[in-house]
């Protein structure tokens, strides 16, 4: 597989907001040298094409009519992409970035990876990048697609995250009031998940930057993102759930609360058998 069988897929609206989306998927694309393709879901008529062109340029546009998340969905399918990359806008009323009923339908749905860029974006170029690790059976493929970003965009700060949560035996053993025993089980633990994310790491060509390996304990999902929030992140990229049902979420429950603050980019990423090379 090479880099330039990479497909990306652009949704743009007629907003404002156009021309920054466009030059954030060209910078996905360029890199790898993929094949970029902006859709917009509306009315096709020669003003609306004129007012996408100034954002697309010179890259292939196509216009259809229908619900938005379906048929970015469709053509996701049909165009077999690897990557959707497309605004995260802020709901009315304080909802949640990714909650937003086109950007939730997208990401819970797609069957390739997602990119949701925030409103409040900080300007390319992507430097500081964030990877979460969590209920992850195999690591490689998320790793192997991380140390591909790193190698293509030229970053400052990597960091590689595992969170873990002791559950019930961390309250049973402070309702012992054997404090030292209790400290010793969560050192046990963190020990056991670096060790085991450093080991899968280790087999990987991480260069420059060297990846930080850290280990947060805490609420799964919730932890990470404060991380990346805290970090500032440029880039956020978690692994999306195996499986997802009408009630599941993509996040654990205390980490939507803090999606009302969404990094600036999120980057859900599903494995595929077309994940860029």
């Amino acid at each position: 597989m090479t880099p330039s069988s990479l497909r990306l897929l652009a949704p743009l609206s007629l907003s404002e907001r156009s021309p920054q989306l466009a030059l954030e998927a060209r910078a996905f694309a360029e890199p790898f040298h993929a094949n970029l393709q902006f859709l917009h879901v509306g009315q096709d008529d020669a003003e609306t094409r004129a007012q996408l062109q100034k954002a697309t340029k010179d890259d292939p546009l196509q216009i259809v009519s229908g619900r938005p998340a379906k048929e970015i969905l469709k053509a996701a399918r049909e165009q077999k992409a690897d990557l959707i990359a497309m605004g995260a806008p802020q709901a009315a009323h304080g909802l949640q970035y990714i909650w937003t009923s086109l950007s939730r339908q997208v990401a819970r749905e797609a069957e390739c990876s997602v990119l949701l860029v925030s409103s409040d974006a900080k300007p390319l170029p992507i430097r500081n990048m964030v990877v979460a690790t969590n209920d992850v059976s195999d690591p490689a493929p998320l790793l192997q697609f991380a140390l591909r970003l790193s190698q293509k965009f030229e970053l400052r700060h990597l960091y590689l995250l595992r969170e873990y949560s002791l559950g019930g035996s961390d309250w049973a053993l402070e309702d012992d009031f054997d404090m030292a025993r209790a400290e010793n089980e969560r050192q046990r633990i963190h020990s056991e998940e670096e060790v085991s994310l450093r080991e899968a790491v280790s087999n990987l060509p991480f260069e420059s930057p060297t990846p930080e390996i850290v280990c947060l304990r805490g609420h799964i999902g919730y932890e990470s993102l404060e991380f990346a929030k805290q970090r500032d992140a440029d880039l956020f990229v978690i692994e999306a759930p195996a499986h997802l049902g009408l009630q599941d979420r993509l996040f654990q429950h205390g980490a939507e609360f803090a999606l009302e603050s969404l990094p600036h980019r999120l980057l859900i990423f599903r494995p595929n058998p077309v994940t860029p090379g």
